[in-house]
């Protein structure tokens, strides 16, 4: 726990630290090989989740709540990082209306297992 909470503490300053001097803009030589990563991570999470769902398994809940937070992360750097105009408007889309629903179905999964395997 200590290392959780040092670690906690020193992220405070840093995080102000790089309001402060990162650039606006920055380029990503391998920008693709970020996202393409990313998405396969993702997948990766959302076909264990799939399985392990259908297998009716309590270890659901780990991927589960691995894809909510992966969907609501996806989210947040489609729309941030998304050009004004129509890329914008896509990313505010898929991220309204399938990414963040999703994360939450999947927080819902994890919750509802916990709750009929678990009983706490």
């Amino acid at each position: 726990m200590a290392v959780y909470i040092a670690v906690m503490l020193g992220l405070i300053p840093w995080t102000i630290s790089l309001v402060y001097t990162l650039p606006a803009q920055h380029f990503a030589p391998h920008w693709n090989v970020t996202w393409v990563g990313f998405d396969l991570v993702l997948l990766t999470t959302l076909a264990t989740t799939v399985f392990l769902s259908y297998r009716r398994s309590v270890w659901v809940i780990l991927p589960a709540m691995a894809l909510g937070v992966l969907l609501l992360v996806d989210a947040w750097l489609d729309i941030t990082t998304a050009a004004p105009g129509n890329e914008l408007t896509w990313a505010l889309i898929t991220g309204l209306a399938a990414e963040i629903p999703l994360a939450a179905a999947s927080f819902w999964l994890a919750v509802k297992t916990i709750l009929v395997y678990l009983k706490p």
